[in-house]
């Protein structure tokens, strides 16, 4: 009997614990989002103009990130409550000769273009943002600010 009332008392403290934890947790996470609502929220570096360049990716569409490689899209950036992006011109290193450069910059041409061109598309959400209180005005309009880089 000494055993059984043993055992419920370490239960009941492990309850009463896990209770607490759970509790301190959801506080945490409330106080995190609350957090997060307020600040302008921006992800420093994103390859979503190299999917832009593929005429079947619609940057309004969600994306399954295992089937398409895609971590940023619009309904994601809304959900997330992602407010800002800089969309990487990413060119890999060629060979350093006239035509190396020429095919760098060829490819950095049709970043640049997908980017503005999908801004464009998507203009009532999209704005390109040149300045952080480009990002500020764009938010505050609710939009997501675009930046090139």
């Amino acid at each position: 009997m000494r055993n059984v009332v043993c055992l419920l008392s370490i239960c009941l403290i492990a309850g009463m614990f896990a209770c607490s934890n759970q509790r301190r947790e959801k506080e945490l996470e409330t106080r995190a989002l609350v957090i997060h609502q307020k600040v302008l929220t921006l992800d420093t570096h994103t390859d979503t103009p190299m999917r832009l360049l593929n005429p079947e990716f619609d940057f309004a569409a969600r994306h399954d990130p295992v089937q398409t490689g895609s971590r940023i899209d619009l309904p994601r950036m809304k959900e997330g409550g992602l407010d800002a992006v800089f969309f990487g011109v990413f060119t890999p290193q060629g060979s350093r000769t006239p035509e190396g450069y020429r095919k760098a910059r060829e490819r950095a041409r049709l970043l640049l273009q997908a980017i503005h061109t999908t801004v464009q598309k998507y203009n009532s959400e999209l704005e390109l943002a040149l300045t952080p209180e480009d990002a500020e005005r764009i938010v505050g309009k609710g939009k997501r600010a675009v930046f090139i880089g």
